[in-house]
């Protein structure tokens, strides 16, 4: 008898010591909710950005400005490290931590030489009201710090002051949150602390009960920068709101030509260029053109043409080149971000009419080797000093008899034009920035 009631007891007890070794979801049980990431690339340099958690790949080749949907991660500290696509070095890692069911932004920013990542949290539900709420994010690198100005479409902000809650706010910060009213608005940017306008959105519509976060970027521009939309509520729209302004600049570089004109659809835009002196950018609406170029002595013309748009917020530089009867405009997309290494940036140029090869020496050293008429113009990061830049014939070594001071300094960017021919070169520097 004593061995049958243990029987039975055990029988009776073995279900309930199953239960204690397994993980039952019932009512007593409340798993643990996932956080949400998308990540967002204003790195524009890079050509495309991997990203990494905890070491295995999780998003691969974002181009910038581009925004990926939310992806599930366990709730926990998670390590996030950024690579230029194609490549194996890290750009950057950080570490944040997540909690679950909150949804997050990861943003990455700086320039493909210096990556820099901040973890934002997404507020899902809207402000109430009717509001428009939204913090601005300052990550264009070049520019030190912002004043937002979003008003009514037709206001002048000479007499106002900027956003409260918007204004000095410092590259790789994030601002604070504040409503502002929906509907038709208009959104401006200024350097902090003037008047200075390096951002117009022209007529806007901003949504009513939404979250954002305004992402001022950079797109190679020396002075401007774009603005990016990344709401958080509803269907986490992301939205590019462009900038109404580009920038252009003019030189003359063709070989045995008088002062030239050159002309936006039909209307001069740099009057009287002379042979080697860089005109400063204008500022211009981003839009289509026709460019032209003329002599001053005889207007009207042409000696050579070039359609190009001019995207939002980017700088170009127009150069005339060849020689009488061959003249011919050529386009150069600027990127005039800073070196963020505390270095200065130099692009060279070989417009020598021959097609010769060149080699580009700073002092006694090389610097740029093999460089002909139709390579990609690349930029250089140059240590801070001043330096004699001399050019030779990369096949025969002679050095030609041409040579330019350059002072590379922190936070500038300069271009070096070598025109003429291989026998009879002439160096042109620019400063761009």
């Amino acid at each position: 008898m004593p061995a049958r009631r243990s029987l039975l007891v055990t029988a009776l007890l073995l279900p309930l010591l199953l239960l204690a070794g397994c993980r039952i979801e019932t009512i007593n049980y409340f798993p643990e909710k996932s956080a949400q990431v998308r990540f967002a690339n204003y790195v524009p340099d890079a050509a495309g950005m991997d990203v990494l958690v905890d070491t295995a790949a999780f998003w691969s080749g974002i181009a910038p400005e581009a925004v990926t949907p939310y992806k599930p991660l366990d709730p926990v500290q998670h390590t996030f490290a950024l690579r230029i696509t194609g490549t194996a070095a890290q750009t950057s890692s950080a570490d944040y931590s997540l909690n679950g069911e909150q949804n997050y932004t990861l943003i990455a920013y700086g320039t493909a030489a210096l990556t820099s990542t901040v973890m934002v949290g997404d507020f899902k539900d809207g402000p109430g009201s009717g509001n428009f709420r939204a913090r601005v994010l300052s990550f264009a690198p070049n520019v030190a710090a912002v004043d937002m100005y979003l008003t009514a479409p037709d206001a002048d902000i000479a007499n106002l002051s900027p956003n409260a809650n918007a204004k000095a706010v410092a590259y790789g910060s994030v601002g604070v949150l504040d409503n502002y009213p929906p509907g038709a608005s208009r959104i401006r940017f200024t350097t902090a602390g003037t008047k200075t306008v390096i951002y117009d959105s022209g007529p806007v519509t901003l949504p009513g009960d939404t979250n954002a976060n305004l992402v001022v970027y950079s797109r190679g521009s020396g002075t401007l920068v774009n603005l990016a939309m990344l709401q958080t509520t509803g269907a986490a729209t992301a939205t590019t709101l462009e900038s109404n302004a580009a920038r252009v600049r003019a030189l003359h570089l063709a070989n045995d030509t008088g002062a030239l004109n050159l002309l936006a659809n039909q209307a001069v835009l740099f009057p009287n260029l002379g042979y080697g002196v860089p005109a400063d950018y204008a500022s211009v609406a981003n839009a289509s053109y026709d460019f032209t170029a003329e002599a001053v002595a005889t207007p009207g013309a042409v000696l050579a043409t070039l359609g190009r748009a001019l995207a939002p917020a980017t700088d170009t530089t127009l150069y005339v080149r060849g020689d009488p009867g061959s003249q011919a405009i050529v386009a150069l997309a600027d990127d005039n971000i800073p070196a963020l290494s505390g270095l200065g940036r130099l692009r060279i140029v070989n417009v020598t009419g021959n097609g010769a090869t060149i080699d580009v020496l700073a002092g006694t050293t090389v610097i740029a080797s093999g460089i002909t008429p139709t390579s990609t113009p690349a930029y250089l990061d140059i240590a801070v000093g001043t330096y004699t830049l001399t050019v030779r014939d990369t096949a025969t070594g002679a050095v030609l008899p041409a040579q330019v001071s350059y002072t590379s300094a922190i936070s500038t960017v300069y271009t070096l034009y070598v025109a003429g021919t291989a026998t009879q070169a002439t160096l042109v520097l620019a400063k761009d920035r």
